[in-house]
C-alpha cells in the first residue's frame, strides 16, 4: 500500500496590511515563484494584520511584509526579488527534503488516543474519572465549524488528519471486530463489500463501541470498487445551518482510513450531501484508487472574501449557540435516536492531528474561540451575576476573572461535560491571572507530546473578558495535558 507523505501541503504565511505599500509587489513575487516551481506542494495564506492582530502578535510580526514557513521568518520587510527567491528556495527545499517529524508525533498521539478509547469503552477505565468520557456534541461542532469557516485550506487538512486517524486509530480495529467476515474474503471486490458493511455497522446502532459519531448509516449503492452510503445524524454537522459547503471532512477522512486499512488499497471518500449543503443527511462517495491523488490547494482569498467568511462564521455561531441551548437546556435534541453526547475521542482525534500539522490553525481556533466568547451562549449567566451583585462595567481584572470562573462553574455549563473543576489565582500587583481547568474535553488523557491543544478555550476566555474589562488582555495556555500536565492552565495578562 502506498504511503506518500510527501503529498502533504506546506503552508506559507504572508503577513500583509492595508498601509503596506510594498506588500502587493512582494506578494506577487512570492506567488509567482511558488506557482512556477512547487505550486502543488505549497499553499500561500495571506494574513491581514488589520483583521488578525492577535495572530500577528503570536507570530511576533513587527514588520511588513513578513513571510513565515513553520515558525521561521523567511522574509521581513522590503527585499530585492533575487534575495526573496533565494530565501524561499533554500527554506522550502530544506523543509521538503527533510523528514516531517510531526508525522511520527501524530502517529504516536493516535496510538495513545486508541488505547484510551478502547480502555474507556471496553474496560470502563475512564479518561476523565470525575465526569466521564462523553461530552455534548456542541464541543465538536463549534470547533470544527471554526476551522472550516475561517480558513479554506482547513478542509483538506482536516480530511488528511481524519485519514491518518482512520489508518492508525481504533476505528479500523472496531470495524473488523464488528464484521469478522472481512478477514474471510480474499478477492478485493468481495472484501470491499464486507468492509463497507463493517463501516455501516460502526456508524449505526453500535452498542459494542458507542462513540455516537452518527445515528444511522445505510447503503445506497455498491459496486466492485465504488460505494455510496448515507449517514444520518452526523455529529459533525447535524442541525447546522446551510453554508454552501460540506462539513464532515474529518468523518470522510476517517472513513477513508478505516477502509484503506482493512482493504490494503488506496481509498478516497467525498462528501456529496451534508447539512452544510442544505440536506438533512450526509452522503459519502467511496472509491478505490490506483494511485495517491494530488493534494488539493485552496483558492486565494482576498480581504473582502476573508471578511465575508468571518461574518458567515459569526452568523453560524449564533445559530449553533441557539441549537446548543435548545438541546441542553430546553431538552430539544438535535439527534432523537441516541441523544447529543459523543465520546471525547471524536473531538480530540481531529484537533490533535491538525494542531501538530499546522500551528496556524491553532491560532485560528484562538480567534474563533474569542469570537464565540463575545457572541456565544452563556452571557446571560454573567449578566445575571452583574445585576445581582450590582457590579459596574467596565470592571477590574479580579472581578472579571471571578465572573468568568463563576460561569465556567455554573451548573448549566458543567452539565455539558466539557470540563470538570475550575480554579483561579490573581496577582493584582502585576495584573496577571491564571485560570486552571481540569478534565478539559480537548486535551484530557492525551499524554505528553510537547503541545498544547486548548486554543479554543483560551480564545473563549479572552472573548468573555473583552465583554467585561476596559483593558486589552492576552490569554495563552501555559499548561496542558498535551504537555504532560494534570490540568489546563490559562494565563491572562493585562496589556
Amino acid at each position: 500500500m502506498s504511503n506518500k507523505k510527501n503529498t502533504q501541503v506546506l503552508r506559507l504565511l504572508f503577513f500583509s496590511g492595508e498601509k503596506c505599500r510594498f506588500c502587493p509587489i512582494i506578494e506577487d513575487i512570492v506567488r509567482k515563484f511558488v506557482g512556477q516551481r512547487m505550486g502543488n506542494k505549497i499553499n500561500i495564506t495571506t494574513v491581514d494584520v488589520d483583521l488578525n492582530p492577535d495572530i500577528a502578535s503570536k507570530f511576533k510580526v513587527n514588520q511588513l511584509p513578513t513571510v513565515i514557513l513553520g515558525n521561521e521568518k523567511i522574509i521581513s520587510g522590503y527585499m530585492s526579488e533575487d534575495e526573496i527567491q533565494d530565501r524561499l528556495w533554500n527554506k522550502i527545499f530544506q523543509t521538503l527534503i527533510f523528514k516531517d517529524s510531526s508525522f511520527e508525533r501524530r502517529k504516536e498521539q493516535i496510538f495513545v488516543l486508541s488505547q484510551n478509547v478502547i480502555s474507556s469503552i471496553t474496560k470502563n477505565e475512564l479518561i476523565r474519572p470525575n465526569i466521564g468520557d462523553y461530552t455534548h456534541i456542541g464541543a465538536l461542532q463549534i470547533t470544527n465549524m471554526s476551522l472550516l469557516a475561517l480558513d479554506k485550506l482547513a478542509s483538506n487538512l482536516i480530511y488528511d488528519a481524519g485519514k491518518l486517524q482512520g489508518l492508525y486509530g481504533a476505528g479500523q480495529l472496531m470495524i473488523s471486530l464488528l464484521n469478522p467476515e472481512i478477514h474471510n474474503k480474499i478477492k478485493i471486490s468481495e472484501r470491499f463489500k464486507e468492509v463497507i458493511k463493517g463501516v455501516l455497522m460502526f456508524l449505526s446502532n453500535n452498542e459494542k463501541f458507542p462513540l455516537f459519531i452518527a445515528e444511522e448509516a445505510e447503503l445506497l449503492e455498491i459496486g466492485d470498487s465504488t460505494a455510496n452510503i448515507r449517514v444520518y445524524g452526523s455529529a459533525f454537522s447535524v442541525a447546522s445551518p446551510e453554508l454552501g459547503e460540506p462539513l464532515c471532512w474529518s468523518l470522510a477522512g476517517e472513513m477513508a482510513g478505516w477502509i484503506q486499512s482493512n482493504l490494503g488499497k488506496l481509498i478516497k471518500v467525498t462528501e456529496t450531501s451534508c447539512w452544510g449543503l442544505g440536506d438533512k443527511y450526509c452522503d459519502f462517495f467511496i472509491e478505490i484508487l490506483e494511485e495517491e491523488p494530488s493534494p488539493v490547494l485552496s483558492s486565494y482569498e482576498g480581504k473582502k472574501e476573508l471578511t465575508e467568511r468571518r461574518m458567515s462564521f459569526q452568523n453560524t455561531l449564533m445559530i449553533m449557540a441557539d441549537n446548543f441551548e435548545q438541546s441542553h437546556f430546553l431538552k430539544k435534541r438535535l439527534r432523537k435516536k441516541y441523544g447529543d453526547f459523543i465520546h471525547i475521542s471524536v473531538v480530540q482525534s481531529t484537533l490533535t492531528a491538525i494542531k501538530l500539522k499546522d500551528k496556524f490553525l491553532g491560532m485560528l481556533l484562538h480567534s474563533a474561540g474569542s469570537t464565540y466568547g463575545l457572541t456565544g451562549p452563556g452571557k446571560q449567566i454573567i449578566q445575571n451575576l452583574i445585576a445581582k451583585h450590582n457590579i459596574k462595567q467596565p470592571m477590574e481584572l479580579e472581578q472579571g476573572i471571578k465572573l468568568v470562573v463563576l460561569e465556567l462553574q455554573h451548573p448549566t455549563t458543567l452539565l455539558t461535560r466539557q470540563h470538570s473543576f475550575v480554579e483561579y489565582t490573581i496577582d493584582n500587583e502585576n495584573e496577571i491571572a491564571e485560570i486552571i481547568i481540569y478534565e478539559n474535553v480537548y486535551a484530557s488523557g492525551l499524554g505528553n507530546v510537547g503541545e498544547k491543544f486548548c486554543d479554543f478555550t483560551a480564545g473563549f476566555i479572552h472573548g468573555r473578558l473583552l465583554l467585561l474589562l476596559s483593558d486589552n488582555i492576552f490569554v495563552n495556555e501555559v499548561s496542558c495535558h498535551g504537555s504532560g500536565d494534570p490540568y489546563c492552565k490559562f494565563q491572562i495578562i493585562v496589556d
